[in-house]
């Protein structure tokens, strides 16, 4: 049978703090898990979740205050941009002590010792003091080190926060070669897309405590919910992440990519949250108000999302116009993570296509199209959710479309347009774009 290669049991770490009300601050607590040889785990969550607590403790650079773990193999790690280098040593000096509490002889460490530099690509800054060096060269030191050591376990935290691309690419390719030698990777990052590309599993803390685990992808979702205001009730939460808001039932992200997002089209081009500067927002226990304005047009614009009901959310959608705006085309879009198999629309109940596909001059592929007062839905069954997401609208005018997307973005979207005539201005005055409700029935 397959033994972990790190046991976790309980772990806890607490600090004293004299402002707290008990007197001591837990940084990590209750934090259980096994984890294998080969499996290569990011571990994410907001500034002071306890990632960094998680990783000196494994790595043994700070006692825990409750619990114990196991590490069966030889760890390095990286923390902090060159922890266990000593500021007043150069960086020959720091490279042959830190190699040697690493395990390696003086003697492997001079025979690696001028790839381990040429890699590092510091040069002659190698013979100066480390206080001298800057975040960057410090990493570069320290990752050139790890690339010639031979551990079992990498630990590693932001450390390509820094650094320039290329050297980037280079601590790629060292750690795709130690996940083909079947090394043990824990890594700390705010970068998702570096999450998703080195990572195979994630954890995800919060408020010190394990939050969620699972594949890279799920728990990314997961942290997205946690990352900006937001409102909830019972199983249904919205959360305004950076420019978009993502929809949530429990812990299963029903949208994914921009999510809940609105497009307008001017002078031939489409205009997406990427050209609004949000300027504040409002929130309440089941209200959360978003109120913005775009860059390079004359429009401001106000989402409001509130809870009528434990499965109905009101998306009002309001914008702003100066005199002499034109606007061709608005577009409502409720962006479904690929999950969702099956769709239907008024009299029609359909699969959707398997494979999402490039149509010849499109980017989407519309499977109906119909009344604005039509009431469109999509399905999904897995092992986090298994119902219908559904969009109405108390629009009298436009149309509402169930759409696939191209392979680039993966998803099943449902969507309400608007067109106005060629040249026709909106006149001056705030307007409700868009009325609708979006109702969540689940079968769990």
């Amino acid at each position: 049978m397959n033994k972990p290669i790190i046991t976790i049991r309980d772990l806890g770490k607490s600090y004293r703090n004299r402002n707290h009300p008990e007197g001591e601050l837990w940084a990590l607590r209750n934090v259980s898990m096994d984890i294998y040889k080969g499996e290569v785990w990011g571990v994410i969550g907001r500034n002071g979740a306890g990632k960094s607590t998680l990783l000196k403790l494994l790595s043994k650079v700070t006692r825990q205050t409750e619990g114990e773990f196991q590490i069966h193999g030889k760890v390095h790690s990286i923390l902090e941009l060159g922890m266990g280098f000593h500021v007043e040593l150069t960086g020959l000096d720091n490279l042959l002590v830190a190699g040697s509490l690493q395990g390696m002889s003086r003697q492997e460490i001079r025979d690696r010792l001028q790839d381990i530099i040429e890699f590092s690509g510091l040069g002659e800054a190698v013979y100066q003091p480390l206080r001298t060096y800057s975040s960057g060269m410090r990493v570069r030191l320290a990752f050139a080190l790890a690339a010639f050591t031979s551990p079992d376990i990498l630990i590693l935290d932001e450390i390509l926060a820094v650094g320039d691309e290329a050297f980037q690419r280079k601590c790629f390719e060292v750690i795709r070669t130690f996940l083909k030698q079947g090394v043990t990777v824990l890594f700390v990052s705010h970068d998702m897309k570096l999450i998703s590309l080195i990572c195979n599993k994630c954890m995800l803390l919060h408020n010190g405590q394990i939050l969620d685990t699972g594949t890279t992808e799920v728990v990314i979702e997961s942290y997205a919910k946690i990352m900006g205001p937001g409102i909830e009730k019972n199983d249904i939460a919205l959360t305004f992440a950076g420019r978009y808001v993502q929809l949530f039932h429990k812990n299963f992200r029903i949208t994914r990519r921009y999510g809940l997002y609105t497009a307008v089209r001017a002078n031939r081009v489409w205009y997406d949250p990427a050209y609004i500067l949000w300027d504040d927002d409002f929130v309440s226990d089941n209200l959360m108000v978003l109120n913005g304005h775009y860059i390079t047009l004359p429009l401001s614009t106000k989402w409001i999302f509130k809870f009528t009901d434990d499965d109905e959310v009101v998306w009002q959608v309001y914008f702003k116009a100066s005199p002499g705006t034109f606007i061709e085309r608005f577009q409502v879009n409720v962006m479904l993570n690929y999950h969702f198999r099956e769709w239907c629309a008024e009299d029609v109940n359909a699969m959707f296509p398997e494979q999402f596909v490039w149509q010849t001059g499109e980017d989407w592929t519309r499977h109906w199209i119909g009344n604005a007062r039509s009431v469109i839905s999509a399905s999904a069954a897995n092992d986090r959710f298994t119902g219908q997401v559904q969009l109405t609208s108390l629009n009298t005018s436009g149309v509402l479309a169930v759409i696939s997307s191209s392979p680039e973005y993966r998803v099943r979207m449902l969507q309400y347009l608007k067109t106005w005539a060629v040249n026709e201005s909106v006149q001056a005055g705030e307007y409700l774009f868009f009325d609708g409700r979006i109702r969540i029935l689940s079968g769990r």
